[in-house]
């Protein structure tokens, strides 16, 4: 047998890895979608000549007689007229809810989301009702009737409406048992937007929550670039199911293309224009707009952004002092901090972001009530104790001073003692770090950047790293 040449085998294994790619890709909403994609087949399906009136009188004549041998032939039209109508109803309440279920997550997110996704449900409904009557009226066997299509509608209300419910009784399910003592995961940099690898870190992600039974998820920063916030987001939510998810932004969370930074000037602006709409949709805590309650415990963060409090006043470059110019421009020696070319006026807007952090962070733990203990999320680092002791890199003591932001201690520190751990996601730091003022600190990256995993115990006040 001959075999292919060598051109027509790496074409094959190149169409192969393509689809391969497409499939993964594709896999989340494939799941979400294929059993409401089916029922919509068969509804079409249910509307061809062969479910007429006539049909469906041949199977419940049989059976009602032998109940009742006697019964009039006028309660066998009128049961048959019943079973269809009652038919009509139920195959439209199965739609709706199975078209709820491509949300990912039976989880009530809010009155605006829910009533926008309904709103949604009830188009499809619609178009099937009317569009599966139309498609009787080719037939001579058929009809359309109008009364068939409220009767759909009514059941795609009715599906609506128990999806919600089911909803509610979750969400309460889940504050109930987060009331106790939780089980948190802690992780960062899982950089959804990158949709090769997005399917292998949600499967990971998934077998640690499975073998963790973790009540909740912290994302630490690094969750995706904005462009691709919303979908990230919805995988996220698709794969770690009903418990609640919470996130704190990190810097390349707010990584833009430069044709956008127009409509997105600032780090404040990507956050508002991005984050908060694909946030309040999916239904993911947003800590940096406002804290996370888990029973006696509060989860408080910030992105934090950099300050510059952290650099090295009289580090020395090819000879010359390196001035704060240089840092403004995130520049030095052929080399330049990616936050600068990524963030929307990163350098420009740095003060104001910074300090803006820092009171946004400073308001939120003041509001936890009183006997709450604290965990602590940055997307950056809060004390330069916990940064990556100096070395004699003069270049990568350049690039320390980007590490975080100095402002955000005058914020936390009052909160000390109600502070458990305080964990943050991006900049290189220590494995071990020491105690500030009795905090404990965490960082969820290696050494090459990748995500690291904890869980935390409510129960025991320990957090264990994975």
């Amino acid at each position: 047998m001959k075999s292919l040449p060598a051109k027509s085998n790496s074409l094959l294994m190149t169409v192969n890895s393509l689809m391969a790619k497409a499939l993964k890709a594709f896999s989340p909403t494939v799941e979400r979608w294929w059993p409401a994609l089916l029922w919509m087949v068969l509804i079409l399906i249910a509307s061809l000549d062969w479910a007429s009136g006539g049909t469906t009188f041949k199977i419940i004549q049989p059976i009602l007689r032998w109940f009742d041998p006697g019964i009039p032939m006028h309660q066998l039209y009128e049961a048959n007229l019943i079973f269809r109508k009652t038919c009509h109803f139920l195959q439209f309440l199965i739609l709706a809810i199975l078209i709820w279920r491509t949300r990912g997550s039976w989880r009530f997110i809010s009155p605006k989301a829910d009533a926008r996704f309904a709103g949604f449900v009830f188009l499809i409904s619609i178009l099937f009702a009317v569009g599966s009557e139309y498609i009787q009226s080719f037939f001579r066997s058929r009809t359309a009737n109008v009364t068939d299509v409220f009767i759909n509608l009514s059941g795609a209300v009715a599906g609506i409406l128990l999806a919600v419910t089911i909803e509610i009784i979750n969400s309460r399910r889940q504050r109930e048992k987060s009331s106790e003592k939780p089980r948190i995961l802690f992780t960062a940099n899982l950089l959804l937007h990158d949709k090769k690898r997005r399917p292998v870190v949600l499967s990971q992600l998934r077998k640690i929550l499975d073998e963790t039974r973790a009540d909740a998820l912290v994302v630490a920063g690094n969750i995706a670039h904005p462009t691709q916030c919303r979908e990230s987001l919805e995988a996220l939510k698709t794969a770690v199911g009903d418990i609640p998810v919470a996130i704190c932004l990190g810097p390349q969370d707010h990584w833009l293309p430069r044709e956008l930074w127009e409509q997105s000037p600032s780090p404040e602006a990507v956050r508002l224009h991005y984050w908060h709409p694909a946030l309040t949709q999916t239904g993911v805590h947003g800590l940096d707009f406002q804290s996370f309650a888990l029973g006696d415990l509060e989860i408080v963060g910030a992105y934090g952004h950099f300050d510059l409090g952290f650099r090295d006043e009289t580090l020395v470059i090819d000879g010359a002092e390196v001035s704060r110019e240089a840092y403004l421009s995130g520049a030095v020696g052929g080399f330049e901090a990616n936050d600068f070319r990524q963030i929307p006026a990163a350098g420009g807007t740095l003060k104001e972001e910074a300090r803006r952090q820092a009171e946004g962070l400073g308001k939120r733990l003041s509001e936890v009530r009183q006997n709450n203990e604290i965990i602590l999320v940055t997307g950056t680092i809060p004390f330069e104790e916990w940064l990556e002791k100096p070395t004699d890199n003069t270049i990568e003591a350049f690039f320390r001073a980007f590490a975080g932001n100095s402002q955000m201690a005058a914020a936390i520190l009052p909160h000390a003692t109600k502070i458990r751990v305080a964990v943050f996601g991006s900049g290189k730091s220590e494995s071990h770090l020491p105690e500030v003022r009795g905090i404990k600190g965490l960082c969820l990256q290696d050494a090459n950047g990748r995500a690291v995993y904890s869980l935390y115990d409510a129960e025991t006040g320990e957090m264990v790293r994975l």
